[in-house]
């Protein structure tokens, strides 16, 4: 699943543009302050982070009316945007603006980086003198809560090294890894950093490398529930669960959510640092693992 970004922003006194892109396209709802309709979107993904199964939210676009439905499948969620001519229409006869599946600390961290960046572009005066409602503070740190709740339903992994493993999983954790090992080295490599992140252009940026560890392939907040999937041992996992705290500590310092502002944050050569000592063992483990395939005869 690929990124996933949504914008909230405020044009008019009253009015609010918010738009979803990701693989699958892009799609644009607007907003009146008339309904609490930033509340509910955040409310909604909360519940679904939590504990719902089904969560919605709806902008009223006056007369048009914008629904968000979200459906909980696991630990990821699928999620239509309608447009309904009226509040009245039914949910059938409304119009599919968008539709897409993406894991739910992705639509978490996609909707916390928005409002953040709100918050901090105008601050919460700001916002409420141009939006005509106060800033959705409570809801807004509800859900960043949310992304420390453990969700109730875990991801089904094997556990321990991958040493005497099937084949299967075996091809799992290389699918994985192919894709977690370079987000790590990435880290650990100050100058691919200026170079490549800064750079426009290029593909790859520090979201691409949240994404990578945090939602796609791994979860640097409970790397455990990855150990046999893309880590192999138990000291991948401590060094994961440190990367992870030391990247949220650099987040509070990058309020605007720039990769420039995390490269000068003062956690950032923490980041740096543990990343270096996590691939040095990651890439070991790789090489070790390579060595029994071969003694085994697994690459023939």
């Amino acid at each position: 699943m690929s990124q996933l970004t949504i914008t909230w922003t405020l044009h008019h006194h009253g009015w609010a543009l918010c738009k979803v892109a990701d693989h699958s396209g892009e799609a644009e709802a607007l907003a009146s302050y008339v309904t609490s309709g930033p509340e509910q979107f955040l409310q909604a993904i909360a519940r679904i982070a939590l504990t719902d199964t089904e969560a919605r939210a709806e902008f009223e676009g006056e007369p048009e009316v914008y629904r968000w439905l979200f459906r909980r499948e696991g630990t990821d969620v699928e999620i239509d945007l309608l447009r309904a001519n009226t509040c009245r229409t039914p949910d059938s006869s409304a119009v599919v603006l968008w539709s897409s599946r993406h894991a739910i600390k992705s639509v978490v961290r996609a909707a916390l980086r928005a409002f953040d960046k709100v918050a901090h572009e105008l601050g919460e005066d700001g916002y409420a003198s141009r939006w005509g409602r106060p800033f959705p503070h409570t809801e807004l740190e509800a859900l960043r809560a949310a992304l420390q709740t453990k969700g109730p339903i875990p991801i089904p992994i094997p556990t321990g090294p991958s040493e005497g493993v099937s084949e299967n999983d075996r091809r799992l954790m290389a699918n994985h890894r192919v894709h977690v090992v370079p987000a790590v080295l990435a880290l650990a490599n100050p100058p691919w950093q200026r170079d490549v992140w800064l750079d426009p252009t290029a593909f790859e940026n520090l979201d691409h490398v949240f994404h990578t560890l945090f939602d796609d392939f791994c979860d640097a907040d409970e790397p455990e529930r990855y150990l046999g999937v893309s880590l192999r041992t138990a000291e991948e996992v401590a060094l994961m669960r440190e990367l992870g705290a030391a990247l949220n500590a650099a987040a509070a310092e990058a309020p605007g959510d720039t990769d420039s502002e995390y490269l000068q944050a003062a956690a950032w050569p923490d980041v740096v640092a543990i990343a270096g000592r996590l691939s040095q063992v990651m890439v070991a483990n790789d090489l070790r693992e390579l060595a029994v395939l071969l003694d085994g005869g697994g690459c023939g």
